[in-house]
């Protein structure tokens, strides 16, 4: 322990050691809500994977229900693998609408982590 110290030292890293318990302190302030968004996504990622198995069927490749919501998930996570793609114009609107939603859920988690790092840098003066 005390050689890493002195890598801390050597390096000069010390004034990175408050940004990052700064980090910290936001992350785990932050757990609830970011949990509480994720299991959110996981249920419009259920609606969503259900509604383009009943709207595409068996025949468009949305074989088993898992199947749709995994491909929910993956076209929600931008991932994207092409090996299944909605056929009638239904699903594409609720496959754009998957996608777009994918772009936003990237912001929300950055958005509550960063409120909280303001406020524990400038509100608890």
């Amino acid at each position: 322990i005390l050689r890493l110290i002195r890598v801390f030292r050597v390096f000069k890293l010390k004034k990175y050691i408050t940004g990052g318990n700064i980090m910290m302190i936001a992350l785990s302030k932050s757990r609830p809500k970011i949990l509480s968004f994720l299991l959110f996504v996981l249920l419009v990622s259920v609606v969503l994977g259900s509604l383009m198995y009943v709207i595409e069927g068996q025949q468009n490749g949305f074989d088993t229900l898992p199947d749709a919501i995994y491909w929910a998930i993956v076209t929600l996570t931008t991932v994207g693998y092409g090996d299944v793609v909605p056929v009638t114009i239904l699903g594409k609107i609720v496959a754009t609408f998957i996608m777009i939603l994918g772009y936003g859920i990237i912001a929300v988690p950055t958005g509550i982590v960063s409120a909280e790092i303001v406020e524990e840098k400038y509100g608890n003066k």
